[in-house]
């Protein structure tokens, strides 16, 4: 039997190849891949989690060094080391 998660996250990665093009100059596409292996994984609750905790993070971290652009994917790391362990 297929799993659902499994469905969804390969049609939410089509999709978000798709319209990649778009949201480029917003957020890169590492980030949308390991969110999707993320979410393909672990479910959408953990997903929510992650994505709330690495925005949190990416925001403070933009506040301290008063950055406009950041790369993400630390902080998605961290998020996920974050949700995992508490």
């Amino acid at each position: 039997m297929v799993d659902f998660h499994f469905l969804m996250a390969y049609g939410l990665l089509a999709i978000s190849l798709l319209l990649y093009r778009y949201v480029e100059d917003y957020i890169g596409g590492a980030d949308i891949l390991i969110f999707l292996l993320l979410y393909s994984r672990y479910g959408f609750l953990f997903l929510n989690q992650i994505m709330l905790l690495s925005a949190i993070f990416g925001i403070i971290y933009g506040v301290i060094k008063k950055k406009k652009e950041i790369r993400f994917i630390p902080f998605i790391l961290m998020a996920f080391v974050v949700v995992m362990f508490f």
